[in-house]
């Protein structure tokens, strides 16, 4: 969008003050246990393309997001990021034909049903999932959640991780008020 000819991109994009991210892996995942459940399938070039190994796709990503939303002080990105290592994909044989599949944690194949009840692994990591811009690195833009991957973005009733993301947040907010930040183009109205 930073990049679009459009009049209205370029409007859009001056009024964004800031971008969250929950467990974004920037610079990459884990995904050897993905691999064999995506086998060959339409999805193997997408979970290839957030490899932590030589991703080309994250790279040219990484190396044009830091301009992207404009200089320091123009706009916010905060990073969110998980602790808890997550079950990794395991293939189990199906012993009993009235196993359902119809969970969404459950992929039926061939061989049997792939679940994500293997090893545990920390998904992305916190370099990967904090990385965003090079002036963003303190507490301000950053915040662990004791999660893991899967779990990141699911809060509960009276959940002490979801009012440390809402404290964040309204920090945010608060920043973001045009009196107390720069304006990139004053024509351009707040949303």
């Amino acid at each position: 969008m930073s990049r679009s000819a459009s009049d209205d991109d370029q409007r859009l994009i001056q009024a964004v003050f800031g971008v969250v991210f929950f467990g974004v892996p920037h610079d990459g995942m884990k995904i050897e246990s993905l691999i064999p459940m995506v086998g060959d399938g339409p999805n193997r070039f997408l979970i290839e393309s957030l490899s932590h190994v030589n991703s080309q796709i994250l790279t040219v990503q990484r190396r044009d997001f830091e301009n992207a939303l404009g200089e320091k002080g123009y706009s916010e990105v905060f990073c969110f990021y998980e602790t808890l290592k997550s079950p990794t994909a395991k293939q189990v044989r199906m012993l009993d034909n009235h196993l359902s599949v119809q969970n969404t944690n459950f992929r039926q194949d061939k061989q049997g049903v792939w679940s994500m009840s293997g090893p545990l692994e920390l998904f992305v990591t916190k370099s990967s999932a904090t990385h965003a811009r090079s002036w963003e690195s303190g507490p301000e833009h950053i915040c662990a959640i004791a999660r893991t991957h899967s779990e990141l973005v699911r809060f509960r009733i009276n959940d002490p991780q979801y009012n440390v993301v809402r404290q964040k947040l309204q920090g945010l907010t608060r920043r973001a008020l045009p009196s107390q930040r720069p304006r990139r183009d004053p024509t351009v109205k707040c949303m």
